[in-house]
């Protein structure tokens, strides 16, 4: 039923943690295959040859020239077989909790978002990341609507077939493409519902700057909305 992608790049050596984990578990939660996806400056032979070994035969690798979480995405959407794609992380920080949660859901929908703003989730925020993050929800909600999700930058669970009609549309390769696809998803008249998660330990330093990532947010943001309107 479901096509789980991991993308990554210079954080490799994080699937050394989490691929055992998604090989002995994978199948149990409905996964049907699990796509690798490395995007940016091609791996040496020796560093693919580890990754390789880390991971299952059942296990497809890809590769990207492109850069960015969005362009692993997009590759592994195009590759996927099953009914519904999981984008994920590297370092699968929600676990399943967010497939459990729409697992659990009344019945099945065709987009939902892991949301780390459900009031469910069990989530541990410092106030240095609890403020941004509530100040880029409030720029969100003015630039492009109050239906945009309290949470775009979660796990995505979506129709596999949506998904690719929806990342003709999509022209970010970097983190900004899951919001570029809801956002998208609900000018088109679609519906997208967000589930509880869990937030487990992570696995080495966060990548994320507060200040540099969230200027890029808010850019992203005002093209976004000025590319919407114009259409």
């Amino acid at each position: 039923m479901f096509s789980l992608i991991i993308p990554f790049h210079r954080d490799y050596q994080r699937l050394e943690r989490i691929l055992p984990r998604v090989q002995r578990e994978a199948q149990g939660q409905g996964i049907r295959e699990v796509l690798l996806i490395h995007n940016g400056t091609p791996l040496s032979a020796k560093v693919m040859a580890q990754v390789e070994s880390w991971s299952h035969p059942s296990f497809r690798i890809y590769h990207t020239p492109t850069q960015g979480l969005g362009a692993a995405y997009k590759l592994g959407i195009q590759q996927a077989q099953e009914s519904y794609c999981i984008l994920s992380s590297s370092d699968l920080h929600f676990g399943w909790s967010d497939l459990q949660s729409f697992l659990n859901l009344p019945q099945p929908v065709p987009y939902a978002l892991g949301s780390k703003d459900h009031p469910r989730s069990q989530i541990k925020r410092s106030w240095k990341r609890t403020i941004p993050t509530l100040a880029l929800k409030i720029f969100r909600k003015l630039f492009l609507g109050r239906t945009t999700p309290g949470d775009s930058q979660g796990s995505t669970i979506i129709r596999t077939d949506l998904a690719r009609n929806l990342i003709s549309e999509c022209k970010a390769d970097d983190y900004l493409f899951s919001l570029e696809m809801v956002t998208i998803h609900l000018t088109k008249g679609g519906t997208v519902v967000e589930i509880p998660v869990a937030l487990e330990e992570e696995i080495g330093p966060s990548n994320v700057s507060v200040l540099r990532d969230g200027i890029k947010m808010i850019l992203g943001i005002l093209k976004l909305s000025y590319r919407l309107r114009r259409r």
